[in-house]
């Protein structure tokens, strides 16, 4: 397989939105700091990005993507309470919550037929609505989404080579 930088890519862009969305959806769009490793293959690429954010609360995320190698896609929140586990965040339709004091409590909540019918209905009903953004997800949200990966490049060095 040939990969072509000038078009942008890498492990970052490609897996790596998903841990990043999945942080923003518990933690916002906007860190107060970034600290990010990200290792460049031969075709100027990530691919892999260990990226730590750190909130102005003070809560922190620290999430990992590869390209090439074979990664979980669990995710675990920690509070002060307990934690949440997702064993595949990417398309969960299982958690597990492990508060500090009490039982374990599962959670089953399967998907209709593959986990995008959810953004094809929302896609549907703006339409149909007439309204140009989710209220689910708005178009804020996205942009700042969009930011925090470009500022996750910055802090690991990598730039594309249409970028001046």
């Amino acid at each position: 397989m040939k990969i072509d930088s000038s078009l942008g890519g890498g492990s970052l862009l490609d897996v790596g939105i998903y841990n990043i969305g999945f942080a923003a959806m518990v933690l916002g769009t906007n860190p107060a700091s970034i600290q990010a490793h990200l290792s460049i293959c031969d075709a100027g690429t990530d691919d892999l990005a260990a990226v730590l954010l750190t909130y102005p609360s003070g809560q922190t995320a620290c999430l990992t993507s590869a390209i090439g190698v074979k990664m979980p896609t669990e995710g675990v929140i920690f509070g002060t309470k307990g934690r949440l586990h997702l064993p595949n965040f990417q398309g969960a339709t299982h958690m597990t919550m492990h508060p500090n004091e009490g039982d374990v409590v599962e959670f089953e909540i399967p998907y209709q037929v593959n986990g995008f019918e959810y953004q094809i209905e929302a896609f549907a009903d703006c339409i149909a609505k007439g309204q140009a953004e989710s209220s689910r997800i708005s178009a804020d949200f996205s942009i700042g989404l969009m930011q925090m990966l470009d500022d996750i490049r910055k802090a690991g060095g990598m730039r594309f080579s249409f970028e001046n």
